[in-house]
Parts: C-alpha cells; sequence; structure tokens
C-alpha cells in the first residue's frame, strides 16, 4: 500500500497536481530581475527549512504570497491574480492581507478577448457579466 504524503502546514493529503518546483520556476520567470534574485535565495531557505517535509501548491502558494507582500505588496496583488490556483481550497481569504479578486469587484474597462466574438480588443467594458469589445457591446 502507497503511503499518502501529508502536507507539513495544512496536514492535507498532498494529491494536487500543482508542484512547488513547477510553481517556483514560473514565479521566478514573473518576477522583475532584482526580485527574482531575492525569490531564488527566499527559495533555498524555503527547502532547507522543508528537508523531508512534503508542501502542497497551494500551502506554497500562500507562502511565496506572503514573502511577496513583505517585499512588494503591488507585486503581491498581482501575484494573487496570476497564480492563485484555487487559494479558497487551502483557506486562504481570511489569512491574505490582500483579498482575491472578485468578478464583482473588476474595472469597469479592460484589455483582452471579448467574451462574445472571440477577438483582442484593447478596449473591452464588463457588461452583463461579459467582458465585451466597442463592436459587440455597442458602447462608446
Amino acid at each position: 500500500m502507497d503511503r499518502v504524503r501529508l502536507c507539513g502546514q495544512c496536514r492535507e493529503a498532498v494529491s494536487s497536481p500543482l508542484s512547488p518546483a513547477a510553481i517556483a520556476r514560473n514565479v521566478a520567470r514573473w518576477l522583475p530581475g532584482g526580485q527574482a534574485e531575492g525569490f531564488r535565495a527566499w527559495q533555498q531557505v524555503l527547502d532547507g527549512a522543508m528537508v523531508g517535509t512534503a508542501l502542497c501548491g497551494y500551502c506554497y502558494l500562500k507562502e511565496v504570497h506572503q514573502w511577496l507582500q513583505e517585499q512588494d505588496p503591488v507585486l503581491a496583488e498581482a501575484f494573487l491574480r496570476l497564480f492563485s490556483f484555487g487559494f479558497s481550497r487551502a483557506g486562504l481569504r481570511g489569512a491574505m492581507e490582500v483579498s482575491p479578486v472578485l468578478e464583482m469587484e473588476e474595472p469597469a474597462k479592460e484589455y483582452g478577448i471579448c467574451d462574445d466574438c472571440g477577438e483582442y480588443a484593447d478596449s473591452l467594458e464588463y457588461i452583463g457579466g461579459e467582458w465585451l469589445c466597442a463592436a459587440c457591446g455597442k458602447f462608446a
């Protein structure tokens, strides 16, 4: 019978496909140069502290967020938008100083892919629960 690995922080079974090592590689690529070096140094300290202990992806993301919050709160908020793979599963909503972005809190204008036509637009407007371009949303 295989032994189930438990996360050293939340004590849940480590069954997520989110690998802390893979997340760390992507976070290091995403961070600006100076921050990336600090992150790599922090990662080495964390690796040393966690020797022989499993860490689930969700708890690892929480650790990264807490480190970023101390370094650069604006960058920490951007991190939540990009790397928040189910933060609520780890019970992070109450533990984070920065709340996750909710649909009702989305800005009135944005850029990206129109939900109706599927085309990229430099200006989208949130109308009726969808991000629409000027052609589909008929806004000025």
